[in-house]
């Protein structure tokens, strides 16, 4: 799952809510649309 590997993509110096709050947004939307 890209959810998984988004984060080693992402600059340690980078909030985890940078990456962590879009990343929720669109299972929210994944869930919603199922």
């Amino acid at each position: 799952m890209a959810i998984l590997k988004e984060p080693n993509a992402v600059p340690l110096g980078m909030p985890a809510r940078q990456w962590v709050a879009p990343t929720m947004a669109v299972a929210l939307q994944v869930g919603w649309s199922r």
